[in-house]
């Protein structure tokens, strides 16, 4: 029941990916979601949020800066 799980997805094209994370949380808050954490510096890092989908699970996202 409290299974903690790790993947990550490889992106090859990074400009295509910057700037997706403020359009991931505009999604997960629609009808049955909710950001746990807003997007949140992490200082040359990028950025980090947390959402919690409509099942129940908790996500956690990561942009680069």
């Amino acid at each position: 029941m409290n299974a903690a799980n790790w993947f990550e997805i490889a992106v090859e094209d990074l400009d295509r990916a910057d700037g997706k994370l403020d359009a991931c949380l505009e999604r997960a808050a629609r009808p049955g979601g909710t950001v746990l954490l807003p997007k949140t510096g992490i200082g040359p890092a990028g950025f980090v949020a947390i959402v919690k989908d409509s099942g129940g699970n908790s996500i956690g996202l990561h942009s680069a800066p």
